[in-house]
């Protein structure tokens, strides 16, 4: 993962860090999958929550989610294909 290596460059204990409460943030939404925002901006069936300095993209799929993208913040989801 891209943001895994970006933050290794300087310290990969803080990285494996990151990386393990953006699981842990997952796990939460696909236990209430409805938490997120819809985003038919990007796809009919996309919703969106915010964590840290990303935004986690993900769909609703029979008793979870499937996480379709973890997004910095900072870009525009218009430039990504899900």
């Amino acid at each position: 993962m891209a943001t895994w290596l970006h933050i290794a460059a300087d310290n990969p204990n803080a990285a494996d860090h990151y990386i393990d409460r953006i699981q842990q943030v997952c796990e939460l939404i696909a236990a209430n999958p409805g938490m997120g925002v819809e985003r038919r901006d990007v796809r009919g069936d996309v919703r969106s929550f915010p964590f840290e300095s990303h935004v986690i993209f993900y769909a609703c799929k029979g008793e979870g989610i499937v996480v379709l993208r973890v997004w910095p913040a900072a870009q525009d989801p218009a430039d990504f294909d899900l």
